[in-house]
């Protein structure tokens, strides 16, 4: 289907929708009405004021998602982060997020093996989910260890550009120093 006819469709969907519920409400549709019924100008503008700031909650919703600061992922994480009172909490906490980090990691090579060797389509849209566990338990143990997020991202970019001045290379690999 074409997204022009899943357009359409859906359009109609929620028209059949709407129709509905003006049924029960009103025991007619809109189509039914008799055009002296309502003040249209006025359900119009309210549409529009409704339209309007549903346009603005998902604006607010959109760029709160794609300007989101790793420290500020870090912080929202930390929602579901278990609290340690004890010391041998600690090292749980610690032991249970770094195996949580191993299966979400394996969860995220279990997709690619599938798409690589057993002839799945790839699904991007699982890899991402997965990639997204696999940074909350990065997360965790960095909040643990009183390590900021932006902070291990510039020390590893850091680490990155002075193995691999040039990008990276095969000869460089071969021959790093550190």
């Amino acid at each position: 289907m074409s997204y022009k006819q899943e357009i359409i469709r859906t359009i109609e969907k929620l028209i059949d929708t709407q129709n509905e519920k003006g049924l029960k409400k009103y025991g007619h549709t809109l189509e039914d009405c008799d055009p002296g019924e309502y003040n249209w100008g006025q359900m119009i503008i309210e549409e529009l004021i409704d339209a309007l700031q549903y346009q603005q909650k998902e604006i607010h919703r959109l760029q709160f998602a794609t300007d989101m600061t790793l420290n500020q992922f870090q912080e929202l994480s930390k929602r579901t982060q278990p609290v340690a009172k004890t010391t041998d909490d600690f090292k749980k906490n610690l032991s249970n997020y770094a195996m949580g980090l191993a299966g979400e990691a394996g969860e995220v090579i279990d997709a690619l093996k599938k798409t690589i060797y057993h002839g799945h389509e790839l699904d991007r849209m699982e890899v991402m989910k997965e990639l997204g566990d696999v940074l909350h338990y990065i997360s965790g143990l960095a909040t643990m260890l009183d390590i900021e997020l932006e902070n291990v991202a510039r020390a590893n970019i850091v680490k990155l550009q002075k193995r691999y001045p040039n990008g990276f290379n095969k000869e460089d690999s071969i021959n790093r120093t550190e």
